[in-house]
């Protein structure tokens, strides 16, 4: 069963007003985790270990390398897996990423990229955009990819665009942030966790500025647009004040202590206002 990019993102949206509003069960936390392995040392039994991680405590979807994708596809199209996919608990999905880590490359290179996840069985794709076109004010180039990769990834995949907001000022996170939501694109993200330093909350904050004025004039259909914060998130505090903050995602490879620490969580606790440099 294939849900669509919308579906999904109305469901994350629902998961995360219910956590801010009190409810810090696993089974919603978990709904808003990428749980990730993107190391460049990875390997076949770190995929099926990471997968079975997922299947275990339901995690949104596995982001893994795209040579991977097939791979984790075998193993979590499962009739166990299938029969709970509704929009509240979809099988665990299959994200890769595309134009990693630098996002230099061409947007032909990177249209070829998303074509080949989606034909391996890949259900969203996270791309990196391209830093130096925004700080060259390049906007129509940086538009035009946007669109592209969400044409070449099809209706039916969920895209998202990954700004390194590490490397950006706050008024570009917010100006990416707004054509991203004007070029189609469902979700904006973070970090790829290989920059300086991984997400912060005034980086969420700044990325929902920019998705806000999107609809400012009316020209753009309002719409459920996510925030998917990644890099360095790695105990259930932090998690939590990502989500406070505005994240409808967590792109993190410590899905398992995040979801394991929140029967111990009180609430009220707090940590650190940005995550810590890592790669996730």
């Amino acid at each position: 069963m294939s849900l669509s990019p919308a579906t999904i993102l109305a469901a994350d949206a629902d998961a995360r007003r219910a956590i801010v509003a009190g409810d810090h069960s696993a089974c919603k936390v978990a709904l808003l985790v990428d749980h990730t392995q993107l190391k460049q040392e990875c390997t076949t039994a770190h995929i099926v270990a990471l997968c079975a991680q997922a299947r275990e405590h339901d995690f949104r979807s596995v982001c893994i390398p795209p040579s991977r994708v097939a791979l984790a596809r075998s193993l979590l199209v499962l009739p166990a897996q299938l029969s709970k996919a509704d929009a509240a608990g979809a099988a665990v999905r299959v994200c890769t990423v595309v134009g990693f880590p630098n996002g230099y490359m061409t947007t032909a290179a990177k249209v070829a990229e998303t074509a080949d996840a989606v034909a391996a069985g890949a259900d969203e794709i996270d791309f990196v955009q391209n830093v130096g076109w925004v700080k060259d004010a390049n906007w129509t180039d940086t538009r035009n990819e946007y669109r592209a990769i969400v044409a070449a990834a099809g209706p039916a995949r969920l895209v998202k665009v990954i700004l390194e907001t590490a490397l950006l000022t706050p008024d570009e996170i917010e100006r990416c942030s707004t054509i991203a939501v004007q070029a189609g694109i469902h979700t904006v993200k973070t970090s790829t966790g290989f920059a300086a330093r991984g997400a912060s909350l005034a980086d969420v904050e700044a990325m929902q500025r920019g998705i806000e004025l999107a609809f400012a004039d009316g020209s753009t259909p309002r719409r459920v647009v996510g925030i998917k914060a990644s890099g360095g998130i790695r105990d259930t505090v932090t998690a939590l004040q990502f989500i406070r903050a505005g994240a409808t995602r967590l792109g993190t490879s410590s899905g398992v202590a995040i979801i394991s620490g929140l029967q111990h969580h009180q609430p009220g606790e707090s940590s650190g206002a940005a995550a810590s440099t890592s790669n996730y």
